[in-house]
């Protein structure tokens, strides 16, 4: 088991074994959880590494992370409201 320490600010430093397994590195954007009493952290892939229903999306590097995201569950939302509507 690997341990690390909150600062006084609320960071918290990835033991370096765990960043090298979970391919982290500086600049790696992750999500933060809660599930029950646990705290889940893992890495999000690039816009530009994913693929599926998403993709038309990641197209390029260098997109706008936020601006595609909204624009993609604005997308999706229509169609869960068009599939309503029939």
């Amino acid at each position: 088991m690997t341990y690390a320490i909150i600062s006084e600010k609320g960071q918290i430093t990835l033991p370096s074994s765990i960043r090298k397994k979970a391919n982290i590195h500086p600049g790696t954007r992750v999500e933060v959880e809660l599930r029950g009493d646990e705290i889940i952290i893992h890495p999000v892939k690039p816009l530009h590494e994913l693929s599926g229903v998403f993709h038309q999306y990641a197209v390029g590097k260098g997109n706008d992370y936020e601006r595609i995201r909204e624009s993609a569950m604005e997308e999706g939302a229509k169609g869960v409201i068009d599939e309503d509507q029939q």
